[in-house]
């Protein structure tokens, strides 16, 4: 979680770059205060891997997500994963507001391979 307490205040920030998140940059919240914001999806969405161990998503929480899904972290934080239907999910859901100024070249959902469906 991307949470701390400074000067009296609660201080959110990005769970993937590190920025902190003032209201001003879009944003979207996953389970207990993650958050992944604008940049990082755009990033995200070209730069998915595959890895060698299983791992947790930060965003929704799945845990023991098989490696053979695709997975995206920054440099700033690399313990920290987001998973693939979380970076779809992010970029459509940025896709489909029209008060965020970007839109996913070639609308939403655009790349689905390499989705985890727990059973």
């Amino acid at each position: 979680m991307a949470q701390r307490i400074e000067e009296g205040g609660l201080i959110v920030s990005c769970n993937f770059c590190g920025t902190d998140w003032d209201g001003q940059f879009p944003a979207i919240e996953g389970h207990r205060g993650s958050i992944i914001c604008l940049e990082c999806v755009k990033i995200a969405i070209d730069h998915q891997t595959l890895g060698s161990e299983i791992y947790t998503c930060p965003l929704c929480l799945r845990d023991k997500i098989p490696s053979t899904v695709s997975r995206w972290t920054h440099a700033n934080h690399p313990e920290a994963y987001a998973c693939h239907n979380c970076i779809e999910q992010a970029a459509d859901t940025f896709t489909k507001d029209p008060d965020i100024p970007w839109k996913r070249e070639g609308g939403a959902s655009a790349t689905p391979q390499g989705r985890y469906d727990k059973k």
